[in-house]
């Protein structure tokens, strides 16, 4: 491996690290992006089926912990770091985002990819187009595009966010939209045709009043959002079925955001301001870059200095071996000719060893090796 190659290898690691580090330590905090984005959130997504619940600003999302349990004992948390982000839900794009049941004849079938059995709604921020989507309930990433609605708001109602109520929620594809303390239902049964109003199937009063939100309502709070929640217990700690109906509601004053549960029955005392939660209090100052980002810098810099440590100690073996094997050889094959020279000089001392070495002039011989000796002469006859 010569100087350049291992050079190259280095740049090449160093490159893959970063990227893989990048993605871990571009994890964002809440309150940062909170304060950021104006002292609010753009707004909550929960999904169906698997009850994923959501903070989005921006493209990134926080995930909610709902803890169930009677009465007082329900309780919410939120990561302080980011959960990840997604290509199509979007504050950025849309002012409002939510899920839809399919039609069981009408869900489509996509291979290999785990969604939520719902159309992913999108509110653009003009609040007149509503863009479908079929969204992946792992990574939040878009898995297939579908087509636009047009939907029809009342000049004086500009709603601020949506949710769906447990009731009749696979059936009639109900969303509620809410402005301040005021509701509008529109069914999505055919999400081309949004029809408003409680559809005629739904003939109970208890019904309707969990469908427009009535006990919400009541709260006369300002509301920041509304997530729907399955809850095992009501209010009064009496355990029930596991697809008992209620609502988290949240509030968010001062750079504080709360909240209470609201279920069945209705318990006004639980939503007053003295009895509501703390999810995350973001009026204290923050630092810029969360201790989980500095640790990720930390192991990026330790595994850079490591790889470089072990190829530059993989450069230095190869070359040591490689110079002492030719050291080797070539030592081995100018041996060969001094062996050879030392042995016949030994020879040629031991031959003319006693005796007299004759010169060539006197014997007749030619100095100069290329020319032949020169024969004697013969003595002429008298």
């Amino acid at each position: 491996m010569t100087t350049m190659n291992a050079i190259c290898l280095i740049a090449l690691l160093v490159s893959i690290i970063a990227q893989v580090v990048l993605v871990v330590v571009e994890s964002k905090d809440f309150c940062n992006e909170y304060k950021r984005n104006g002292h609010k959130i753009d707004f909550a997504y929960r999904m169906i089926e698997f009850e994923g619940k959501f903070f989005f600003i921006g493209n990134t999302y926080w995930k909610l912990q709902f803890i169930d349990g009677p009465d007082d004992n329900k309780t919410v948390t939120i990561n302080n770091e980011s959960d990840g982000e997604s290509n199509f839900i979007s504050g950025d794009n849309y002012s409002m985002v939510w899920c839809n049941w399919y039609l069981k004849d009408a869900k489509p079938t996509i291979d290999g990819v785990n969604y939520d059995h719902c159309r992913v709604a999108g509110l653009k921020k003009n609040l007149k187009t509503i863009d479908w989507a079929v969204v992946s309930n792992v990574s939040l990433s878009l898995m297939q595009t579908l087509d636009s609605t047009n939907i029809k708001f009342e000049d004086n109602f500009k709603p601020l966010f949506a949710w769906l109520p447990e009731s009749h929620r696979k059936q009639e594809r109900l969303a509620t939209f809410w402005s301040n303390n005021q509701t509008i239902v529109y069914n999505f049964y055919d999400p081309n045709n949004p029809v408003k109003g409680i559809p005629s199937i739904v003939d109970k009063d208890e019904q309707r009043l969990i469908i427009n939100g009535t006990n919400e309502r009541k709260l006369n709070i300002q509301l920041m959002t509304i997530v729907a929640q399955y809850s095992e217990y009501d209010n009064n700690g009496v355990q029930k079925s596991i697809n008992g109906h209620g609502s988290i509601v949240f509030t968010n004053e001062n750079q504080i955001i709360r909240y209470c549960y609201v279920g069945q029955p209705f318990n006004e005392t639980a939503c007053k301001p003295s009895n509501m939660k703390t999810l995350i209090d973001c009026s204290l100052d923050t630092k810029p870059s969360s201790s989980k980002t500095m640790i990720m810098i930390i192991l990026f810099i330790v595994i850079v200095v490591l790889v470089i440590f072990i190829v530059g100690l993989i450069i230095l073996v190869r070359n040591y071996v490689g110079q002492g094997g030719e050291g080797q050889s070539v030592s081995a094959i100018s041996n060969v000719p001094n062996s050879k020279q030392k042995s016949t000089r030994s020879a040629m001392n031991k031959s003319t060893k006693g005796s007299k070495a004759i010169s060539p002039s006197k014997t007749g011989g030619s100095t100069d090796p290329t020319k032949s000796p020169s024969k004697p002469k013969t003595p002429k006859a008298k």
